[in-house]
């Protein structure tokens, strides 16, 4: 039926994005602090010059370490698979909301709860 058929349309798109998800995810692995839950924006900023060839208080940072602070689902990219798989769903939808992510980092946190 119906249910069956979106199970496995759900499961091919799964398995041929998977390689697209998984890059996704390292690159921003590379770019998100394993410790941002304790970070400050200047540390974040700092962390992120180094990562990307700017000074550490170069203004265009200030945003993107803004950013990466607010959207918490972007912190599982580092996350335990396990500890994320017990993540309650109302947490899911509210605290690591997803939507407004760009292509890549929606990829990311996508692949993120899995270690592909």
């Amino acid at each position: 039926g119906f249910w069956a058929r979106r199970a496995a349309a759900d499961a091919a798109w799964e398995a041929r994005e998977r390689p697209t998800n998984a890059d996704a995810r390292d690159a921003m692995r590379k770019l998100v602090p394993r410790d941002v839950a304790s970070m400050t924006v200047d540390r974040t900023m700092a962390f992120l010059g180094s990562r990307v060839g700017l000074a550490d208080d170069d203004p265009r940072l200030r945003p993107l370490a803004a950013r990466l602070l607010a959207r918490k689902i972007l912190w599982l990219v580092h996350a335990d698979p396990a500890k994320t798989a017990k993540t309650h769903v109302a947490d899911l939808r509210s605290r690591y909301a997803f939507h407004d992510l760009d292509a890549v980092p929606g990829s990311a946190a996508f692949a993120a709860p899995s270690r592909c």
